[in-house]
């Protein structure tokens, strides 16, 4: 747990700087495109990088702080390049200069604002087809190892488990027991009120046995009326005294 939390704490440090390191450099990036704008004056197209900020910011910052920022700039902006007519550019610069100027900054902002949210939907869309696929994949495992009509564990995990236990008991020389339990004269509820009554009377049967063990224990329908717990680290005393609280059921 302490690992865990220190792991969580180190994650955020590490998205707060990368955050905190994105917005320095849009900031001076800021700075340098309209300090080289007044600077030129337009002159060999200078301007022409300014359209390049809405690229760089809006994928780094992201969508609404990118908008932010770019809003800000171009509010500092535009009104630079505005009384810039007829002088920057060695007087070639006009209204009509300007007017191409705005169009083409909006435009930009639109593309990389349209580029991000698509992004951005698309890795949610990849997200949550990978969530959906493991749910799936989880309940096709929980499947493959379930009985169906009790809910219990199959022979078949059953199985695999006695034989990890085994391998410990081999191994570090602890302690396992089995214990079986079956239902008595099942066949003559089943003849006389019907294999619905008799499924309801092993569904009910097996969540009383589910009460009477530990939840370390493996619980598994052996078949039919037939059911087997695997206790591990148990003595064969105390699997005695469980299996004397499972019959006084």
């Amino acid at each position: 747990m302490h690992e865990a939390t220190q792991y969580v704490t180190l994650a955020s440090r590490v998205k707060k700087n990368i955050r905190q390191a994105g917005l320095i450099g849009t900031s001076m990036l800021f700075t340098f495109l309209i300090v080289l704008s007044v600077l030129t004056k337009n002159q060999e197209f200078g301007l022409v990088w300014t359209l390049c900020f809405p690229l760089f910011v809006i994928p780094i910052l992201g969508k609404v702080r990118g908008l932010i920022m770019i809003a800000i700039f171009y509010c500092i902006m535009l009104p630079i390049v505005f009384m810039g007519i007829g002088e920057w550019d060695y007087g070639n610069w006009s209204f009509t200069s300007f007017m191409r100027f705005t169009v083409a900054s909006l435009t930009v902002v639109f593309i990389a604002y349209f580029f991000e949210s698509s992004t951005l939907a698309a890795y949610q869309l990849v997200l949550s087809n990978r969530a959906k696929e493991k749910k799936y994949l989880e309940k096709l495992e929980k499947l493959s190892v379930t009985d169906q009509l009790t809910g219990l564990y199959n022979r078949r995990y059953f199985d695999d488990q006695f034989t990890r236990e085994q391998e410990k008991v081999n191994r570090y020389g602890s302690q396992l027991c089995l214990i079986m339990v079956d239902l008595d004269h099942f066949k003559t509820v089943n003849d006389r009120y019907g294999h619905q009554i008799g499924d309801s009377v092993l569904v009910e049967f097996s969540q009383l046995i589910k009460q009477g063990i530990r939840s370390t224990d493996v619980l598994s329908r052996w078949g039919g009326e037939e059911f087997i717990a695997l206790l591990p680290e148990t003595s064969l005393a105390n699997a005695a005294i469980i299996a004397e609280k499972l019959r006084a059921l």
